[in-house]
């Protein structure tokens, strides 16, 4: 629980400070309304004006499974990898995606399942490399 000092309202904090690490980014928002995006730093700012949430701007990882998937040859294979990807804009991170590992772990898996039901086994096995970079492409 905040409580609000009056002087927190005239002097813009009085104490009250917030420290983005590095490796975060901070969304200020005043009542749900987004304000501005803050690189790391120490911040004094009025707690009961303005809220901070904290945006991991670093490397994530996340587990990527595909159960079966056929081959343009008609053989069956399943693929397990990971994921990896990074934050570059900490507002859209915030207000344009509900899950982001979802939504990656969707895309690759649907991007993957086009690329392995086009090719043949033979050719997946080749061409890891050129697929992968078609995959990272497409992300």
């Amino acid at each position: 629980m905040t409580i609000c000092f009056p002087c927190g309202l005239v002097c813009g904090g009085c104490g009250f400070s917030v420290t983005i690490d590095q490796g975060e980014a901070g969304i200020m928002t005043s009542f749900g309304k987004y304000i501005k995006t803050l690189s790391p730093g120490f911040y004094y700012i009025n707690t009961c004006l303005y809220q901070i949430k904290k945006i991991s701007m670093k490397l994530k990882s996340t587990q990527m499974a595909i159960a079966s998937v056929q081959t343009s040859d008609g053989l069956t294979i399943s693929v397990n990898g990971y994921i990896s990807y990074k934050c570059v804009d900490p507002f859209l991170m915030t207000y344009a995606v509900a899950n982001i590992d979802f939504l990656i772990k969707d895309l690759a898996t649907g991007i993957l399942k086009r690329l392995i039901n086009k090719n043949t086994f033979r050719t997946i096995l080749l061409k890891k490399m050129e697929i992968s970079q078609e995959i990272q492409k497409k992300l």
